[in-house]
């Protein structure tokens, strides 16, 4: 294949991977700057965090430096015996809740 063939061939290659990298970073950009902002509190990096059973915290706390803990809510639905019967009082999610943040989570 001719110098110039392989020219003819390459050229609106390149110009058709650039011209989609140009678009695709004009719509990364559009799109970025039309996204709200963070809610007042949220990090603006990256959280890892890790699920625990009640009254773990502590424990999580100091095996990492987890910023986030998650609890499954499951079982029983519509049964009796969902997890608003897991405390009393339906306080399950409340006290799971005031026990993380009371370790930073």
């Amino acid at each position: 294949m001719s110098g110039l063939v392989r020219l003819a061939v390459a050229l609106p290659l390149a110009v058709a991977l650039i011209a989609s990298t140009v678009a695709a970073q004009t719509t990364h950009a559009v799109a970025t700057a039309t996204l709200p902002p963070l809610p007042a509190g949220w990090a603006p990096t990256f959280q890892l965090g890790m699920s625990s059973p009640p009254g773990d915290a502590s424990a999580l706390a100091s095996s990492a430096p987890f910023s986030v803990r998650s609890q499954y809510l499951a079982g029983g639905v519509n049964t009796g015996g969902g997890w608003a019967t897991w405390s009393a009082n339906g306080a399950f999610v409340s006290d799971y809740a005031q026990d993380s943040s009371s370790h930073n989570m």
